[in-house]
């Protein structure tokens, strides 16, 4: 059985958020993803920059948390800590789905 991987919220949490020469200028360039608006790309650079939560996240994954294997008490923690959290922001579909079956 595969649940909804704590990598994904961790991933989506970790957007890569680089300085760019323009944004230290005050400038505002194009977004480097075509599918975002350069207003909201800069919203989330600003978000990942002044509010990142990403080192308590994983201080609680891999401290509390712990090695989480596949199948695992330690990985159906993590994972029911992911949807917690996620439902906790406001997501109102998070979940934990049956994936199917990790042969072993």
């Amino acid at each position: 059985m595969r649940h909804v991987s704590t990598f994904s919220l961790v991933a989506a949490i970790m957007i890569p958020i680089l300085p760019t020469h323009a944004q230290e200028r005050g400038e505002r360039k194009k977004s480097p993803n075509s599918l975002i608006e350069s207003k909201d790309w800069y919203r989330i650079v600003h978000e990942g920059k002044k509010n990142s939560q990403v080192m308590q996240h994983l201080d609680h994954l891999t401290n509390r948390i712990g090695p989480r294997l596949t199948g695992s008490d330690n990985y159906k923690n993590a994972c029911k800590w992911a949807r917690d959290y996620l439902k906790s922001i406001g997501y109102e579909n998070a979940r934990i789905e049956k994936w199917g079956t990790f042969p072993v």
